[in-house]
């Protein structure tokens, strides 16, 4: 039993890509014109970058400034850190001695307090440094000044990758299908200014029913026909859709086209045939013999005393024209084929030609 299945649609072409400013700004230059070819990274359009080149000047100036305090500001800590430690360290010792000849009565009150006022001075100020809140493993002292550098050098890589944005390149080969820009004019932010379609290859998407997407299989060799050039290219399913689509409802197979010619263009009409094996053996009849009768089928079969047997049967597969018969019907068996709303159980009929002519 084999199935015939007919895919039609029309050719899409590998890529079709928009060019979209990011920013607003006036054209400054336009390299390229309608069917320019094009390869990736050429540079296709250049917005005005005056501006933009004095913003990153700017904040150059600004990231560096930031950099140079916060390497400052690292240099001056370390030194006070070592310093602070090594006067709290001999105020602390001073303390002691101080101490023990006060409690022998050897100094005065007022030089132990002023020794101890020193130390408290002393240890405060290494403190201040050594006891400091650690942010990633550094002193917050420290890991202010590195943020607003941080932050400068940000600012700085956003403008570059503006002023980047403003040099609009090829995303990847192709022509040039649209134009809509001129030197000089300005353009808003998000204007479709250059379409680039890549033609070095092209699909066919066809809709195709559940039947259909039940036994189609990704990698079949497939020729695709295009009616416009009389022409036929082989190909490959490379798709078939899991789900049925939102919004039309079908299922689709994608035919990946291996023609490299520039005759081809998209939106040409393509069809192709596909005949497979269904089932090395099977009992099938027409399609149109079947009976549908409160949800269940029905044949009528022609027994030998010449009268009508409405017969229940199971079916299975099927194509565009015949329907695989499970159960309920034998091989060589006669049936009804035409006249069928006429026809009803156990009426007396003859059959046109021998009693041969059979399932």
């Amino acid at each position: 039993m084999y199935k015939t299945i007919s895919l039609f649609g029309k050719t899409v072409s590998d890529a079709q890509i928009d060019i979209v400013n990011k920013y607003a700004g006036k054209i400054e230059a336009i390299n390229v014109d309608l069917g320019s070819k094009v390869d990736k990274g050429d540079v296709l359009l250049v917005q005005e970058l005056q501006d933009v080149n004095a913003e990153l000047l700017k904040a150059q100036a600004r990231y560096r400034e930031a950099d140079a305090t916060a390497s400052k500001n690292d240099t001056e800590y370390s030194a006070d850190y070592y310093k602070y430690k090594a006067d709290y360290e001999l105020a602390q010792l001073n303390f002691e001695r101080y101490k023990k000849l006060h409690d022998m009565g050897a100094v005065s009150k007022l030089e132990y307090d002023k020794i101890t006022q020193v130390m408290v001075n002393a240890k405060a100020a290494y403190e201040s440094l050594a006891e400091q809140k650690m942010y990633d493993g550094i002193p917050a002292e420290l890991y202010a000044k590195e943020q607003v550098a941080e932050r400068r050098y940000q600012e700085f890589v956003l403008l570059q990758n503006k002023k980047n944005d403003m040099i609009l390149k090829a995303p990847r080969a192709g022509v040039i299908s649209y134009r809509n820009a001129e030197v000089g004019s300005y353009a808003p932010a998000g204007t479709k200014l250059l379409t680039i379609t890549d033609n070095s290859g092209f699909y066919v998407d066809c809709a195709i029913s559940e039947y259909d997407a039940a036994v189609l299989v990704a990698g079949s060799s497939i020729s695709a026909e295009i009616e416009s050039l009389g022409k036929s290219f082989p190909g490959e399913i490379v798709f078939v859709s899991p789900s049925k689509g939102e919004n039309d409802r079908t299922y689709t197979a994608r035919i990946k086209l291996f023609a490299q010619t520039e005759t081809i263009k998209a939106g040409m009409f393509a069809r192709s045939e596909l005949k497979f094996l269904q089932k090395d053996a099977a009992l099938y009849v027409n399609k149109d013999v079947i009976v549908d009768k409160n949800g269940k089928k029905y044949i009528f079969v022609v027994t030998d005393s010449g009268k009508l047997e409405q017969r229940e049967v199971k079916t299975g597969l099927r194509n565009d024209v015949e329907i695989e018969i499970v159960s309920g019907l034998n091989d060589g068996e006669t049936i009804a084929i035409d006249n069928l709303s006429r026809l009803r159980q156990g009426l007396e009929i003859q059959t046109a030609g021998s009693k041969g002519d059979s399932v």
